[in-house]
Order: C-alpha cells, then sequence, then structure tokens
C-alpha cells in the first residue's frame, strides 16, 4: 500500500518559504500519518510538494518529502496555476494507492490533470479542503465527484458543504487536527499572578488574521495597568500589512512590548505557548487553527472570534476559553488576565479538553479508519 500526501503547490504560493515546508507546514497532518506508517510497517507514506528549484530533491522530517519542479515557472508562485509535469509522469508509471490531495476547494491545474490521470488507472484520490469558499466549476464538480472521499476538519466545514446541492450525496468526513501531545505539554509552573503577562500570537502575518486587535487589546491592557509583552510568531506573508502594524505600533508607543518572532520549529514554539498567559486569535477566519490546538495543549488557554469557523468548534466558551465578539474582545482578555484563579482553572480545562478530543492519535486512528474502509471494503 503506498499513499501520497499531495501539497500541489510551492512555497511562493502560499506566502512561505521554502524552508517552512521542509520544518514547519502541515506538520499535523505529516505527524498522523508517520503514526499510521508505524501501524502498518508494510505500507510506504510519502508526503510531496513542489519547488522552483531545476530538480527533484527529497528531504527527511518525520516522513520522506519529495519536491518537484514546476513546468510553467511563469506561473511561480501563483495559486492553483502551478503545473509540475515531473510529477505527472511519475503518476504515469508509479501511481499511489491513495493520493491525498491538500489543497484549497478551489482546485487548481494540476490537481484536474493529475485526477484525470489517476481516474484513467483507477486509483483512488481524497480531497482535503483547508476552507470552505468554493465557487462550482465543471472541472470542480468533477474533481469532487470522483473523489474517493471529501475530508474537512471540523463539524461547521462539512454542514457548510452539506447546504450545498452539489454535496448533499457525497461522502465527508472530519478528520481533527490533533496536537503532538508528546511534545506539546502542560506548562511546567503555574504562572505568577504577578509577572509580566505574555500575550501571544502565532500565525502568518496576513490581514486575514487581524493582528490589529491583538495590538488594540494591548492598549487596553496597559491602560488598566496591566504590564504585558505581546510575542508575535510567524512568516511575514503580507510585507504591506505587516509594514502597517509597525507604524501601528510605533503610533501607540508600543515598540518596547511587542515583539516579531519569525517562524520556528514546532519543538521551539512549545516554550512560546508554555510561557504565553493567553494565545489571542483575532483571525476573521480559520478552517481549523491549529494554533489552538498547540496552545491548549500546553494549558495556555485561547480568545477567539465569534463567526471565524474552526475556533468556535474546538474552544468550549468560558470552560477552556473564549470566544468573543470583536467589541468585547479586549475586554475578555482583560478580564481573564486580571483573574489568576479563573486563568488557572481555564489553563487545566484546555488540558482536559486536548486529551479528550484532540491528540494526535486520534487522528490518525480516524485516518486509517477512513483508508480500511475505502480500500479493503469497498
Amino acid at each position: 500500500m503506498k499513499i501520497s500526501l499531495l501539497h500541489p503547490f510551492t512555497a511562493k504560493a502560499i506566502g512561505f518559504e521554502e524552508r517552512h515546508l521542509l520544518d514547519s507546514h502541515s506538520v499535523p497532518h505529516i505527524k498522523a500519518l508517520n503514526i499510521l506508517q508505524d501501524k502498518r510497517p508494510n505500507w510506504k507514506v510519502i508526503v510531496e510538494y513542489f519547488t522552483d528549484k531545476r530538480i527533484i530533491y527529497s528531504s527527511f522530517n518525520i516522513l520522506k518529502k519529495t519536491f518537484y519542479p514546476i513546468s510553467n515557472t511563469r506561473k511561480f508562485g501563483k495559486w492553483r496555476s502551478e503545473v509540475s509535469l515531473l510529477h505527472l509522469l511519475k503518476n504515469i508509471f508509479s501511481s499511489p494507492d491513495i493520493t491525498i490531495i491538500n489543497t484549497s476547494g478551489h482546485g487548481g491545474k494540476h490537481v484536474f490533470k493529475l485526477t484525470r490521470l489517476l481516474n484513467l488507472k483507477n486509483k483512488k484520490y481524497f480531497t482535503m479542503l483547508g476552507g470552505i469558499h468554493l465557487e462550482l466549476s465543471s472541472q470542480l464538480e468533477k474533481y469532487y465527484k470522483n473523489a474517493s472521499l471529501i475530508i474537512v476538519h471540523t463539524e461547521l466545514q462539512k454542514k457548510s458543504l452539506l447546504s450545498l446541492s452539489f454535496f448533499k450525496d457525497k461522502q465527508i468526513k472530519v478528520v481533527p487536527l490533533g496536537v503532538d501531545t508528546a511534545i506539546f505539554k502542560g506548562k511546567p509552573v503555574i504562572q505568577n499572578s504577578a509577572s509580566i503577562k505574555q500575550l501571544l500570537f502565532v500565525g502568518r502575518i496576513s490581514r486575514l488574521k487581524q493582528i490589529e486587535i491583538a495590538i488594540d487589546t494591548l492598549v487596553v491592557l496597559k491602560n488598566n495597568n496591566v504590564a504585558c509583552i505581546l510575542n508575535i510568531v510567524g512568516p511575514d506573508s503580507d510585507l504591506e500589512y505587516y509594514n502597517e502594524l509597525k507604524e501601528m505600533i510605533v503610533q501607540l508607543g508600543l515598540i518596547d512590548y511587542v515583539n516579531f518572532i519569525d517562524s520556528v520549529k514546532q519543538e521551539q514554539l512549545v516554550s512560546f505557548y508554555q510561557n504565553a498567559d493567553v494565545l489571542l486569535l483575532p483571525s476573521k477566519h480559520e478552517s481549523f487553527g491549529m494554533v489552538i490546538t498547540e496552545a491548549m495543549a500546553c494549558g495556555t488557554p485561547v480568545i477567539s472570534l465569534v463567526g471565524s469557523g474552526g475556533p468556535e468548534e474546538i474552544i468550549v466558551n468560558e470552560f477552556d476559553g473564549f470566544v468573543v465578539s470583536n467589541e468585547n474582545y479586549s475586554i475578555t482578555v482583560l478580564k481573564l488576565l486580571s483573574d489568576q484563579s479563573l486563568l488557572t482553572e481555564m489553563s487545566k480545562n484546555a488540558l482536559v479538553s486536548v486529551e479528550k478530543k484532540w491528540s494526535q492519535n486520534i487522528t490518525a486512528e480516524i485516518l486509517l479508519s477512513l483508508i480500511n474502509e475505502k480500500v479493503f471494503n469497498e
């Protein structure tokens, strides 16, 4: 049995550098597949990406990752337009038994070419949707119709798809992005209520993330005499927005209170989560929000926004975190950080929630069950 997890894009197409694909992109999926590989040692699991380099090359990090050169270099970095003829050629001669395609709901040129080829060879493919924003073209309808399975990460995503008449008779399964609790662990020491409060944001610096809300929250806390620092961890994928945030920080006199930190490896993220009192995630939309479960696994509650999608399914409001309106965001953070007993209780509750619902082993078991069902029981 050979299984491929395909990301049909280069790093530039998703606002990353290629080193991010090597060590920090799609880690939850890859680790779940690694557990699956351990359970089925006779299976071969591979991970695939595209590159603007001229040769095929591989790297090993958890699982082997192979990078295929794009052929239409003029489309380099153009989301959904990149194509790799070498990847298609490889599939002509040796296709995986199952290809899990991890991309947006819009598919893409390479995806459409590849899945037509897989259909001709009677090979199965799963579509894994990171988002739910669709404009169904005839190509997209054929792409989803011929998929053996459609994978989403939350019940909210599934419900949104099923509300569209086209998907009503489709096989849609929820596979949560489980967190590795062997790496992400609870805080070693209960935070001192008299210390400087540590606020944390983890994610791409992108307008969709609405980081300005976190900066406004910092102002509210300082005006209420709460000593605090905001650490922003993640790659800059929007230079214009990044510069706007820097200017905002200067104008508000917050230069000494905000730290911009580039993308870091998963293992390094742990200390940021453990040292934080709260993770701020004011994104406009998150299909899942992996940083939520990572933070919770470290005992750090998360505050997110109503209407943001995945966070509303992960966070149990007022139990292990908060899901609030934009208008109440800053005051909710102030309330939490001003009540040490509430902060301690939510920290403990976050650990309980992850253990019950959001661990990596749960993800791997669900994925293994789906593969067995589709390959051996159909």
